[in-house]
C-alpha cells in the first residue's frame, strides 16, 4: 500500500471512530489543546507534544484567514496521528510556508487534505487528481493551495 493510501486510511479510521472530520473537534476528542495565537509572520502553526506532562498543543496563527487556520489545525493533527512515535521528549513542529520537501511535512499536508475532503458521509467526494499531481512533485505548498482552491469549489 502506498503512503497516500496509508494516510487516507488513517483519516478514514479517525473520522469513523469519532464520526467527525472537523480538525478542531478531533483535537478536543484526542485531548489536544488548540489555540489561535500570535505567531511570527512566517509560522502558520505549531504542534507541541510535551511527553513529561502528557500534554499536546496545537497553536494556530490567529492572523491568517480562517480557511488556512482550519488547514493548519488539520496539518498539525496529522503530525500527531502520523508522526507521534517520531516525536520524543518535547518536539515542536513549525508549519511554515517554506516547508516543501520534508517528507513529514508533506505527509501532514496530505493528511490535512484528506481530512478536509471527507464529507458528512465519511467519503471523499472531491476529485483527487490534483492531490495525486501534487503528491508526485512532493510539494507541500502546492498541495495546501490545491486543497484551498478545491474546497472553495465545493463549499
Amino acid at each position: 500500500m502506498g503512503k497516500l493510501a496509508t494516510i487516507k486510511r488513517a483519516v478514514l479510521e479517525l473520522t469513523s471512530t469519532f464520526n467527525t472530520s472537523d480538525p478542531y473537534t478531533l483535537c478536543e476528542l484526542l485531548e489536544i489543546e488548540w489555540r489561535k495565537v500570535s505567531l511570527p509572520g512566517h509560522v502558520r502553526g505549531l504542534y507541541i507534544p510535551v511527553r513529561m506532562h502528557n500534554k499536546r498543543y496545537v497553536l494556530i496563527h490567529k492572523d491568517i484567514v480562517p480557511s488556512w487556520q482550519r488547514f493548519v489545525c488539520a496539518h498539525e493533527l496529522g503530525h500527531h496521528v502520523l508522526h507521534g512515535d517520531l516525536m520524543k521528549g518535547t518536539h515542536i513542529d513549525t508549519f511554515t510556508i517554506s516547508s516543501t520537501k520534508d517528507h513529514t511535512e508533506f505527509e501532514a499536508n496530505a493528511f490535512a487534505t484528506f481530512l478536509l475532503m471527507v464529507d458528512q458521509h465519511l467519503q471523499f467526494p472531491f476529485p483527487l487528481d490534483a492531490v495525486a499531481s501534487a503528491s508526485q512533485k512532493k510539494d507541500s505548498r502546492e498541495l495546501a493551495q490545491i486543497l484551498r482552491d478545491r474546497t472553495a469549489e465545493y463549499c
